[in-house]
């Protein structure tokens, strides 16, 4: 299995490997939990009630004027048709008070606002928040298989939308409900027959909604599958920009990520066209009821039935009842964007590919002895043909082994077995006389410490770098790290020293420079178990030496796994290891196994010479 971010060298990856589903420990998923994602979000959207009790108060409080105001300018119309002394003080008395209620809407609506927006930015970031403790626990196989552009637009756009979802429905859905109810509520109390308009427009609005559903939600699958393509396409652009410019391929990877974008504007447009369909389908069918409800209330008025004022009332009302209708409508496509993008968290809040530590043997300390018995290891997607066969090796505390072979020998696989990324098909693995199935690989990868080839920083200092995961460095610790590892002949050389910002993945360090910062990293976790993939491949011949010289302080009382290339690496080895084709093949220390004029390590150190 290839490591993310090439901790592992990429040459000794079979990339037919890739996807495969590894035997790691997993945690059962019943089928209550089938919709876990969906229950999380009610768990959230639970957790904040009082935002949403004190929001829906001063919505109500807010909204008053909305509700109010046709009922109090149907008499100061009347009043104004026919005036009277009594109509001029009613005119006076409502006026007032619709001025008091439009001036009290400022601080609730900003009150209001704040509860909303403060319940659903909480639930923005514990979503993210479970995200990204998945994605910790999701199993470097699972990682492998998903291109990380993809995982990034889960986290990011698909959150937003699932957030975004939830403020329309509890703003617009919400208040459009209330809103209808307290329009159907007045005008039943004030004339029973215009409620036969209200009860009409419900049903046509669930033909409307059943109509478009399923289309929306097709388009809404669509676009959101190319849109996390492109994500993932375009990270792969922006780090191959080094070598499409170097070979002059700059116009293929324009009309490479052009086709991407093509797609995304072919789908982008279907949703467009189905959601504006939908909404002026909606539009032009409440219109046609607002005109209609217009003509019943004038036929009533020629009847005696209603006054002038009470006509332009019950328009008031139905206007609101046909906007609260739309708007709810117009939630609808806002919930279907919701329910894909909650579709797409599902597919990593619900993923089975973890590995978990419960109920596991506790690791309070490594002495670094490893047994290999039968060991055997194959990918789920090529069960016939086993990476590791029937490995038998006992590895003691303190030892140094040098493992090689060819690309595909098996190497990566024994390290990623030894670190615990995956377990054995069949056969035992044991740390310190105990199957490290049953231990608990967190607290174990605690006293272990990995120096790959492609050397993995983050964009904080070299100081932050160095000291990554660690708390308790003492200055003398530090100090020692610095000049052992080399890195301390550098930092004159810095702007900032040891507090120089690497850049992104240690871009402004040169190669040789960035993996001696991951040497000092090792160094400074004091681990029992040391794992180096080629760990001076990067420097010249001069810095090697001395890291070959600082390294042998590091390997000291340690278990240390040289995977190497370059064989003048490890000829102070105690042990080398060769595999071909996932078979051990030879063993023993350099000077045994020069002695083998046949051998496997003879002929590949004579190859180099």
């Amino acid at each position: 299995m290839c490591w993310k971010n090439n901790l592992i060298k990429k040459t000794d990856c079979d990339t037919s490997k890739v996807g495969f589903t590894p035997r790691v420990t997993t945690t059962s998923v019943s089928s209550s939990e089938t919709s876990f994602a969906s229950s999380e979000i009610k768990v959230l959207i639970a957790n904040r009630r009082w935002d949403w009790i004190l929001a829906a108060f001063f919505f109500i409080i807010k909204q008053s004027p909305a509700w109010m105001m046709p009922y109090l300018l149907a008499p100061m119309i009347d009043a104004a048709i026919h005036p009277t002394p009594e109509g001029k003080s009613i005119v006076v008395r409502n006026g007032i008070i619709l001025s008091l209620l439009i001036i009290q809407n400022v601080p609730t609506h900003t009150i209001f606002a704040r509860f909303l927006s403060r319940g659903c930015r909480s639930i923005q970031m514990e979503l993210r928040t479970r995200l990204i403790e998945k994605f910790q626990q999701l199993s470097l196989a699972y990682h492998d298989s998903k291109p990380s552009g993809s995982l990034q637009s889960k986290i990011l756009r698909d959150v937003d939308q699932v957030e975004l979802s939830i403020r329309w429905l509890l703003n617009n859905g919400w208040g459009s409900l209330i809103n209808l109810v307290a329009t159907i509520v007045i005008c039943v109390i004030s004339e029973p027959r215009m409620l036969i308009y209200f009860i009409i427009t419900c049903p046509f609005a669930i033909i409307l909604t059943k109509a478009f559903r399923k289309k929306m939600e097709k388009y809404q699958r669509e676009f959101r599958t190319e849109v996390e393509g492109m994500s993932g396409r375009l990270q792969e652009m922006l780090s191959m920009i080094p070598v499409s410019r170097a070979h002059a391929l700059e116009d293929l990877e324009v009309h490479t990520m052009r086709r991407s974008l093509q797609a995304i504007h072919s789908r982008g447009q279907s949703v467009d066209w189905v959601m504006e369909l939908f909404g002026s389908s909606a539009w032009a069918t409440f219109q046609l009821f607002y005109i209609g409800s217009l003509v019943f209330a004038i036929w009533l008025a020629w009847h005696g039935t209603l006054t002038p004022g009470q006509v332009v009332m019950f328009q008031g009302y139905f206007g609101m009842t046909i906007g609260s209708v739309t708007m709810l409508l117009q939630v609808v496509p806002q919930l279907t964007q919701g329910k894909e993008a909650m579709r797409s968290i599902d597919e990593i809040l619900e993923s089975k590919e973890v590995e978990t530590h419960d109920e596991k043997s506790s690791v309070e300390k490594v002495e670094g002895r490893f047994s290999l018995e039968n060991l055997s290891f194959h990918y789920a997607n090529h069960p016939e043909r086993p990476s590791l066969h029937e490995l038998n090796l006992e590895f003691k505390p303190g030892e140094c082994i040098a493992v090689i072979g060819a690309s595909g020998a098996g190497k990566t696989t024994l390290m990623n077995l030894i670190i615990g990324f995956n377990p054995p098909t069949s056969g035992v693995l044991r740390l310190d006389g105990r199957d490290m199935t049953t231990l608990n690989l967190k607290e174990y990868r605690r006293f272990i410490a990995v120096v790959p080839q492609q050397t993995v920083l983050f964009s904080g200092s070299i100081r932050e770098n160095m000291t990554y995961g660690i708390t308790n460095v003492t200055p003398e610790h530090f100090d020692q790290v610095l000049k052992d590892s080399r890195v301390a002949d550098f930092l004159d050389q810095l702007p900032h020293g040891i507090e120089t910002r690497v850049g992104e993945r240690g871009a402004k360090l040169s190669g040789g420079q960035r993996q001696r910062i991951a040497i000092a990293r090792a160094m400074m976790r004091n681990p029992r178990v040391l794992i180096m993939d080629e760990a001076t491949s990067a420097l010249d011949s001069e810095t090697e030496k001395k890291i070959q010289e600082a390294m042998h302080a590091l390997v000291k009382g340690r278990t240390t796994f040289i995977v190497a290339h370059r064989l003048s690496t490890i000829r102070d080895a105690d042990r080398i290891v060769v595999l071909n084709q996932g078979h051990l093949v030879e063993t023993g220390s350099p000077e045994e196994l020069l002695q083998k004029k046949d051998g496997w390590y003879r002929r590949y150190l004579e190859l180099q010479s």
